[in-house]
């Protein structure tokens, strides 16, 4: 496994070298430092996929590895099962009685109506008669028994087809768009946690180094590998408490160092709020500032320049 390495390493020479000389009026002595982009997973997993190397240039978007996400996408497969389930039964609900039900619910409702006709027919011949004295009262009685059992069976099918119409009640169609609801989120959240299964590149960068490789497990949280975006150099020196002033944001820089060809315009991102102290190992008759501030440019150009390399700063 390779260790990380960090332009941290490179304090001592600053100290050795970040205050001015005194004499030199405006000029300044720092060193380049680089911050890197530490890339890794937010969930632990075997690495499956590795398309890049070291020294590849990547831009934004593309893939720098992929880890095993089967289990993921099962777990997605059965979360988008319970989102279909659960619409399916919204739907239900909103919408009636199936098809099949309703025509069922219907010859339902022309038998009923075919038998109450022939009830009220029934019994208005057998009444005229009864009216008559042709027949006795107990068929009056028995007709009209007939008529009034077949009037309430057509009511019940006309109102059998009415309900199945109108289909589930209030509540029960809101407790089922709730679960619907809740079965949404529930597979929103599984596939964002497959698409983190592949990590992208955040920024175009060079890949510096790479510390997992294709079947290796690693944590959460871990670096799998180190990029260095296209601006990830800057340039870090110390002034001291009263050459502060002639400092502020924005403010063009000349970047001198061994090597370069011509000077590189720097513009000054950073200046710390806060002062801390000379290091002792710096300290001589030339340089006796007990305060300095920490000062960070950013480079027009990253050509040349390399992470530790010493510079020479001028107004």
């Amino acid at each position: 496994m390779k260790t990380f390495v960090s332009s941290a390493l490179f304090l001592p020479l600053l100290f050795l070298v970040a205050c001015a000389n005194p004499s030199e009026q405006n000029s300044y002595t720092g060193y380049v430092e680089v911050k890197y982009r530490y890339i890794a997973a937010e969930q632990a997993g075997r690495i499956l996929i590795e398309p890049v190397k070291e020294g590849d240039q990547v831009v934004r978007g593309d893939l720098l590895f992929r880890l095993d996400a089967q289990a993921q996408e099962a777990q997605l497969a059965r979360l988008e099962a319970q989102v279909a389930q659960a619409a399916a039964g919204v739907s239900d609900l909103s919408t009636g009685a199936r098809p099949e039900e309703m025509k069922a619910l219907e010859a339902r409702l022309n038998e009923a109506q075919a038998r109450f006709a022939q009830a009220r027919s029934d019994r208005d011949r057998h009444m005229a008669l009864v009216e008559q004295e042709l027949e006795p009262q107990a068929v009056a009685d028995k007709v009209q028994a007939e008529y009034r059992a077949a009037r309430a069976r057509l009511r019940a099918a006309e109102e059998a087809i009415n309900i199945a119409r109108l289909g589930g009640r209030e509540g029960q169609v809101s407790a089922a768009r709730a679960a619907l609801e809740a079965a949404r989120k529930a597979a929103d959240e599984a596939r964002y946690r497959l698409a983190q299964r592949s990590v992208s590149a955040p920024v175009n960068a060079s890949v510096e180094e790479i510390y997992y490789r294709p079947g290796e497990i690693v944590g959460a949280g871990r670096p799998v590998m180190a990029l260095l975006p296209e601006d990830a150099m800057v340039v870090r020196f110390f002034v001291s408490q009263k050459a502060l002033p002639g400092f502020s944001l924005g403010q063009e820089l000349q970047i001198k160092a061994d090597g370069l060809d011509q000077p590189i315009i720097a513009k000054i991102s950073y200046i710390a709020p806060r002062a801390e102290f000379t290091p002792p190992v710096i300290y001589s008759a030339d340089s006796r500032e007990p305060l300095v501030f920490l000062i960070e440019a950013i480079p027009a150009t990253q050509q040349g320049l390399h992470a530790g390399l010493p510079v020479d700063v001028a107004l």
